[in-house]
């Protein structure tokens, strides 16, 4: 199986008092989530309410990857991700126990053509929603850790699971920083023999300049992989999602990448057709983590 990356990244804002101020008797207000699962087949989604800015403080943006668009005759449209209108819109949502019990992957059919109860939702009310989420997240990436070698837990999110070398992806809209070290831990297990954690900014300006300055291939808004020596980084178009993530990557890969022969190595390419030479040096496991705070997507490479 292969994974969907050819995806475009869209954002949506939505005000704080649209989504979260909830109401028993103004439905039109009733906290939406269907935005918190906003994860189809093959889309992953999360919500960025981090804003350092006092004036932003109120607003929430919602991101989600759309697939691509393909014919889907049993709903009689293109199958294509909601729209920000459709999910502005609210219309479509989903109980928290089917959300919980769906892990977040919800068929794009049932999306289309079915609206569930609220009432847990507004019984519960959004922040009590939002633990209970966290929580069942918590639980699925814990049982994964654990038992590495068990690959029949499916991540939340859209991606696939490659069994081919062994990436799983966990992308719902959440993470805590117990996750993250637990994940910093076991990737010592696995032999990084000292973690390192950089933005993904910098990652990308590492990359991109021997692009720029070598005239190296990389093919930017799809995952480059070496899949041989477990290395994953994925970029859009213009690397905005690499640059708000974090990756945790091994200190002597980084030192190596910034050598200057390395630029004589062979490019990356999205097959992994063309190997690196530095890629042998290391294994690596990649966990993007937003910006260090919660509420941001987790990736596992393993």
């Amino acid at each position: 199986r292969t994974m969907a990356f050819n995806n475009q990244l869209v954002e949506a804002q939505f005000r704080a008092a649209e989504i979260w101020a909830a109401t028993k008797n103004d439905p039109s207000k009733m906290p939406r989530i269907g935005a918190l699962a906003a994860v189809l087949a093959e889309s992953t989604a999360r919500i960025d309410n981090t804003y350092s800015d006092p004036e932003k403080k109120r607003t929430n943006r919602i991101f989600w990857m759309n697939r691509r668009c393909t014919d889907t005759p049993e709903v009689g449209r293109p199958g294509c991700d909601l729209d920000y209108n459709e999910l502005d819109a609210g219309s479509k949502t989903y109980s928290l126990t089917r959300v919980i019990h769906d892990g977040f992957k919800v068929p794009f059919r049932d999306f289309e053509t079915s609206v569930f109860q609220r009432t847990e939702v507004e019984a519960e009310g959004i922040v009590d929603t939002e633990k209970k989420l966290f929580e069942s997240f918590n639980s699925r990436v814990h049982a994964f850790i654990n038992d590495p070698a068990n690959l029949t837990v499916y991540p939340i999110g859209g991606y696939n699971v490659d069994s081919a070398d062994n990436t799983v992806i966990i992308t719902p809209e959440m993470w805590t920083p117990r996750v993250l070290g637990v994940a910093t831990r076991y990737a010592k297990q696995i032999g990084m023999a000292d973690p390192f954690i950089i933005s993904g900014a910098a990652l990308y300006d590492i990359l991109f300049d021997v692009k720029k300055d070598e005239g190296m291939e990389m093919n930017i808004g799809k995952a480059a992989r070496v899949r041989d020596h477990r290395i994953y980084v994925d970029f859009t178009m213009d690397g905005t999602l690499a640059e708000e993530k974090f990756f945790l990557i091994d200190k002597g890969v980084l030192a190596f990448l910034n050598r200057a022969d390395w630029k004589n190595t062979a490019p990356m390419t999205i097959d992994g057709a063309s190997r690196m030479a530095w890629s042998k040096t290391s294994t690596v496991m990649n966990t993007p983590i937003g910006v260090g705070i919660d509420g941001k997507p987790v990736s596992f490479t393993i």
